[in-house]
């Protein structure tokens, strides 16, 4: 190719000399007739010379012509997604090429290890990475013909056996009272055993959505969950992952459940929608559309809209049509009763009430499946 080149540059420099004596001729007949001359010598001899590299080129493979042509562009991802619990899986958009020792991750103590198989690399992590830990995953990838992609993902470590939760009282704000104070919380009941890891909590309000991802923690059915979403900062506020669930202190905590504890942004107070999912991108399993008993009409866009539609979507809450304000649990907002699930077999309003004053039991299950009636103070 590099010889094809250099003869290619010698004809131009040619025809560029014979131009220039061209140019010096006076009479415009014999300059335009020898222009023309020149320019079909120099048409021909273009063609004899790339001819045969044409050839050669139409016989190759793919990755052939892109080397011969001279691809200058770099592979570009089109998916990553954790195949199973220890391999996570890049698809580029043309064959590309990996060192073995090309990516690395964040936590440093996982060692990637890269295997390149056309357009796909897939990463070995080793160790696995435990349900829903936090992982960074980077490296470098390049094309047959030497361009370099660095590419950087976030993902999470896949839980082959999460634990379903559901909701079972939400405290949505902080009282005043001196003797029996409480704070923010989300409290769930584990009705099939697993692992909490991944398992995600999100709260919407009309201005924004906050989420929560439990961290890796084995649960048996029955277990009382509570999320404290207005933590005070205090040492003793200390998640409970393990056998210990006298580990942790602050407001609300209780030795009866095991108590988690996130600064991502408190729950809203009078209106808002609590969902559960089993992944954080999946679908919600379990849902609470609470509301202003003031509130009437269509709940017309905006971020509550679009979170009611999809526990609507998934079957977590009944609204047939538009969603209206008529379809939530609706009450007379107060830091000093929570919201209660009275039976956990159904969905929507009337599984849930709002409680009595001050009948906030964070990590303990007074009433559940009774069949009780919600009612509105």
């Amino acid at each position: 190719m590099s010889g094809i080149i250099i003869i290619f540059t010698m004809e131009v420099n040619s025809c560029l000399q014979e131009w220039t004596a061209i140019l010096k001729q006076k009479d415009a007949g014999k300059r335009l007739h020898a222009w023309r001359m020149v320019q079909m010598k120099f048409d021909l001899r273009c063609m004899m010379l790339w001819l045969p590299v044409a050839c050669c080129i139409s016989c190759s493979s793919p990755e052939q012509k892109l080397v011969s042509w001279g691809d200058m562009t770099p592979p570009v991802p089109l998916n990553a997604r954790m195949e199973d619990g220890q391999t996570f899986a890049i698809t580029f958009d043309e064959p590309v090429e990996a060192r073995e020792d090309s990516f690395s991750v964040e936590p440093p103590v996982i060692k990637a290890s890269a295997l390149a198989q056309k357009a796909k690399v897939r990463i070995r992590l080793d160790p696995k990475p435990s349900p829903g830990q936090d992982i960074t995953i980077q490296g470098d990838v390049a094309d047959v013909c030497g361009n370099m992609t660095r590419v950087q993902f976030q993902t999470k470590g896949k839980n082959d056996h999460p634990a379903l939760v559901l909701l079972n009282e939400v405290q949505t704000g902080k009282n005043s009272s001196k003797t029996a104070p409480h704070r923010d919380y989300i409290e769930c009941v584990v009705v099939r055993s697993g692992n909490l890891g991944g398992v995600t909590l999100r709260w919407t309000s009309s201005t924004k959505t906050v989420t929560y991802s439990f961290p890796a923690c084995e649960v048996e059915e029955g277990e009382v969950i509570v999320v404290h979403a207005a933590p005070e900062g205090i040492p003793e506020e200390r998640d409970e992952t393990g056998a210990d669930r006298t580990l942790s202190g602050g407001i609300d905590a209780s030795p009866g459940g095991r108590d988690f504890w996130t600064s991502a942004g408190g729950i809203p107070d009078a209106t808002g929608v609590i969902a559960v999912y089993e992944k954080e991108d999946g679908q919600p399993v379990d849902g609470l559309f609470y509301a202003d008993i003031g509130r009437a009409g269509p709940v017309e866009g905006g971020k509550i809209e679009a979170a009611v539609q999809e526990l609507v979507d998934a079957g977590c809450w009944p609204a047939a049509g538009q969603v209206l304000w008529e379809h939530a649990l609706r009450w007379k907002p107060s830091t000093a009763r929570p919201l209660q699930r009275m039976v956990a077999d159904q969905k929507g309003p009337q599984a849930w009430a709002d409680g009595d004053v001050q009948s906030q039991t964070p990590g303990e299950i007074l009433v559940w499946n009774t069949g009780k009636t919600s009612s509105t103070h």
